[in-house]
């Protein structure tokens, strides 16, 4: 659009086109510094008349533009002006109403006219309504921040990943726990994380079994315990996952959640005493000289060890699940079976206290 002075007119060239535009189409006269055309679409998108609008000035203080975007308003047109080409230029500002509020406006310009020396006349361009797609990105933006302080407060970890393993989201507690000497972007980091420290047969099966590769194939993973060893990041620590896979309205997986979280203490308090029971069975079992047996609340007995089967005759097999009562006779158990009983649990709770003394020293 490098046309000299003289050229076309725009109410003949630019009517019919004008007239059907869902744009509004405007002309810039830069040495009058207005407009000497628009259509009639101003009307309709900012409410003021043709001959109202053209009164604007754009060049030194843009009454129509909103005060905030004075500055880049203006840069941006001395660059449409310094064109030495056909380049088109674009913008996003706000624009004044005549109801007196702000319209959006995506704005593109280019040099229409230049004088005798190249210089450019007369800008031509067109202005686009935006408002209501402003204001959904401007929504979206809120319930996005808003998101991302609800999962910055989680004290569990969030990674969410796009089907190519791309990663849409990370929260600060994933970063803290993997404690990763950059940021987060791509699956294939967590998958090194996983790889170090293992050999690579190893670190296959596990990176493999990982609950977000397992997700992006379709699958719905609940408490799945994962460690990780890194003694260059100095990390030692059991992670418990939840993953889902994520899915358009079509049904196709379109990307991953995982959810974890720090199980590494609780991991080893239940291994510490998985150990202290392992120590407390092999220490009854290996006692001979003494009875020692268990019993829920009904009398009913659970545990019978040799000690016991030495001494009172009976097979493990034949007692378990008996009642205690069947160790008394019908007249004890008719006048003093409470008495016995209560004397009989005193007694197991001095040797359980005597058991697990021995086993405190043993750990």
């Amino acid at each position: 659009m490098n046309h000299m002075s003289g050229g076309i007119t725009p109410k003949s060239d630019f009517e019919p086109i004008a007239a059907t535009s869902p744009d509004i189409i405007f002309i810039f006269d830069h040495e009058l510094d207005q407009l000497v055309y628009c259509n009639a679409r101003v009307i309709e998108v900012l409410g003021w008349g043709i001959q109202e609008f053209q009164s604007f000035r754009l060049k030194h203080k843009p009454g129509c533009v909103h005060p905030e975007d004075h500055p880049a308003f203006s840069l941006w047109l001395d660059k449409a002006l310094a064109a030495h080409g056909d380049e088109v230029y674009q913008n996003e500002q706000r624009v004044h109403h005549a109801d007196g509020s702000w319209r959006w406006l995506r704005i593109r310009i280019a040099v229409f006219k230049r004088d005798e020396h190249n210089r450019a006349r007369q800008l031509i361009g067109t202005a686009t309504d935006i408002t209501e797609q402003v204001m959904t990105q401007e929504a979206l933006k809120r319930q996005t921040n808003i998101l991302q302080l609800i999962l910055n407060s989680m004290s569990e970890g969030v990674i969410v990943c796009d089907a190519e393993g791309e990663l849409l989201l990370v929260n600060r507690s994933a970063e803290n726990m993997l404690k990763l000497s950059e940021p987060l972007t791509r699956l294939s980091q967590i998958k090194a994380a996983h790889m170090h420290e293992q050999d690579p047969m190893r670190g296959q099966r596990v990176w493999h079994q990982h609950p977000l590769l397992r997700a992006l194939k379709g699958e719905k993973i609940t408490n799945y315990e994962l460690s990780l060893f890194d003694r260059d990041r100095d990390l030692s620590m059991t992670l418990n996952h939840a993953s889902s896979p994520l899915m358009d309205s079509d049904g196709k997986i379109i990307g991953a959640v995982d959810v974890f979280r720090d199980v590494t203490d609780s991991h080893r308090a239940l291994q510490e005493l998985q150990r202290a029971e392992e120590h407390f069975r092999l220490l009854v079992d290996g006692t001979t000289d003494y009875a020692i047996f268990m019993l829920d609340s009904d009398g009913l007995i659970m545990s019978w060890n040799p000690g016991a089967e030495r001494i009172l005759g009976y097979r493990k097999n034949d007692i378990l699940g008996e009642n205690f009562s069947r160790f008394f006779t019908e007249e004890d158990q008719a006048k003093e079976l409470r008495f016995k009983l209560r004397n009989g649990f005193c007694r197991l709770f001095e040797l359980g206290h005597l058991l697990a003394t021995q086993i405190s020293s043993m750990l």
